[in-house]
């Protein structure tokens, strides 16, 4: 399938044109190139917004393309949904209704009774899929791809700046050059709102160059930002629904306060951002939805307030008590504790004795003091990654020769490593999927609850003893480079081996839990809410003082 949209229909996001490229053979031509190419191919003309082509012919029977136009919506689907049946119940269509008409159902209620997030009606199309929608009566366009990106679907800008997206690789890079890369998966794009997660709607999306294997940069590829929260808040409109809503929003948050929650719950996302609706009340099932998404929401926040309990084996205590030490013996500052405590103990005193650079250094300077030499050694030179398996188990006493080349080998065994090797450190975690150049890789570690920043309780400590000191020596010392990003809410976190920490990484902007970090003496507690405050109240008033200090 094809879609090629005008800017003034589908403006391409930040980074997707890649400056200093050639724009390829352009989106327009590609129409005509797409019905030479295929027999039996079908195009629609949109006029000047754009235009829509597709063949039933060289599909996948399990990801099959349909094609319906409803009341002037015109709508690309491929894939298939799972759950059909409900879907066809919840939006009141009939036993013939397939995917492509229940997409087009599911457009139309949020442009023209929905309150409820588009966010949550994606998530509730649970399948493989990819589609395209365009409603010619308001040239407006709507477009999504599942969580997992199990269809193909790729999307790029040709040189008018041309929005051009389709199944297949090739037509894209034909007419757009270099400008081109996966469609985000887990994300959908609307004319007026952008492109948005659905999977994590309350954050931003920040563009990331996408590179190819000859180092040139191809399009980019867009990652949640975890830091940069979006204000989803709706004024009164006086409708029905949203005074339920408010209602609604007021009663939980006093709820998920009593329960103990440190910081009050963000509003409800009454309205998908980039879509113009109505007031009538959604339909029941979809309003389950909103309130089922609302209750979830509130009890991550209730559980990232509860202390883990953690039962340390033989091995984490040997880990623990290797790793204190090492930083104790570096910082050349000691202490009594035992277990995990001591090592939370060494993080304070480096917190409170240094700065930020010098914390930094110390660490590095203890994992260098921590990891055998002969491994270090090994990492700098130019060998290959050996692991010698006799007999179906790893050897005793096997020797590794690390280069670590950039490959997806690399980056998989690091970490499915980390995941092994260092849930005394961290907590346990998992393996999760990502996309590089354009292909699936076991790269990325998620970790739950990190246990370190749930002891420490301090944004200092977790950034400049662990962030960063341990992307700088996991790329400087082994060779592969990582990006780790804390979730100072719920306190997960993710690493993505293989990929660069930005220039100006927003994590370190973040400030602290003021109240209740391990880092800061409890007697500055007062003293830093009174700054705080004094802070806010003049970004508040600056205007007013100024004119009256110049009358």
């Amino acid at each position: 399938m094809l879609a090629v949209f005008d800017r003034k229909v589908a403006k391409s996001p930040e980074g997707l044109r890649s400056p200093g490229t050639e724009g390829g053979d352009g989106g327009r031509s590609l129409l005509d190139h797409f019905l030479a190419a295929r027999a039996g191919a079908v195009a629609i003309n949109l006029g000047s917004s754009g235009g829509l082509a597709y063949t039933s012919k060289k599909q996948t029977p399990l990801l099959p393309r349909l094609f319906a136009v409803v009341d002037d919506i015109f709508c690309l689907f491929q894939g298939h949904i799972e759950n059909i049946t409900s879907l066809k119940q919840q939006y009141g269509l009939g036993k013939t209704a397939n995917e492509v008409i229940i997409v087009i159902e599911a457009y139309k209620t949020l442009r023209d009774r929905g309150p409820f997030p588009a966010s949550q009606v994606l998530r509730d199309l649970n399948g493989k899929f990819a589609f395209t929608l365009f409603d010619s009566s308001s040239n407006t366009t709507f477009m999504a791809s599942d969580a997992d990106g199990s269809v193909p679907f790729f999307w790029g800008a040709d040189a008018q700046d041309h929005l051009v997206l389709s199944d297949d690789a090739d037509i894209v890079k034909k007419g757009c050059g270099k400008s081109f890369a996966p469609f985000p998966k887990g994300c959908f794009f609307t004319t007026s709102g952008g492109l948005q997660s659905f999977e994590h709607p309350m954050n931003e999306l920040k563009p990331m160059p996408r590179v190819d294997s000859q180092g040139q940069v191809c399009g980019a590829t867009y990652n949640v930002d975890y830091m940069a929260k979006k204000d989803t808040g709706m004024p009164r409109v006086g409708s029905s629904a949203n005074c339920f809503f408010l209602s609604l929003s007021s009663t939980m948050e006093a709820n998920i306060l009593r329960c103990g929650a440190i910081k009050t719950l963000p509003p409800i996302s009454r309205r998908p951002q980039g879509m113009e609706f109505g007031h009538r009340m959604p339909p029941r099932k979809l309003l389950s939805s909103v309130v089922e998404a609302r209750v979830q929401t509130e009890e991550k926040m209730v559980a990232a307030t509860e202390k883990t309990t953690y039962t340390d084996n033989w091995f984490d205590r040997l880990a623990i008590r290797y790793l204190s030490r090492s930083i104790q013996a570096t910082t050349a500052i000691s202490n009594n504790k035992e277990g995990y405590e001591s090592l939370v103990e060494a993080a304070i005193m480096i917190c409170k004795k240094f700065d930020a650079k010098a914390q930094q250094d110390l660490v590095i300077q203890s994992l260098h003091r921590a990891l055998p030499p002969i491994i270090l050694t090994l990492a700098s030179h130019s060998s290959t990654f050996l692991i010698m398996i006799a007999n179906g188990l790893l050897a005793s006493t096997c020797q590794i020769k690390i280069l670590l080349p950039q490959s997806t080998f690399t980056r998989e065994i690091f970490a499915a490593f980390t995941t092994l090797f260092f849930p005394w450190l961290v907590g346990p975690c998992q393996v999760r999927k990502s996309e590089v150049d354009g292909k699936t890789e076991k790269n990325v570690v998620y970790i739950p609850k990190c246990r370190f920043l749930e002891s420490t309780n301090c944004v200092g400590m977790c950034t400049n003893l662990c962030k960063v000191p341990s992307q700088k020596f996991i790329q400087d010392s082994l060779g592969v480079p990582v990006y780790m990003v804390p979730n100072f809410e719920d306190m997960s976190c993710e690493m993505v081996f293989g990929q660069q920490p930005p220039l100006h990484d927003p994590t370190l902007k973040q400030p602290c839990y003021h109240k209740s970090c391990n880092g800061i003496d409890p007697s500055t507690h007062n003293k830093a809410e009174t700054w705080c405050e004094l802070l806010q109240w003049m970004k508040e008033n600056w205007q007013h003082f100024i004119l009256r200090r110049s009358r």
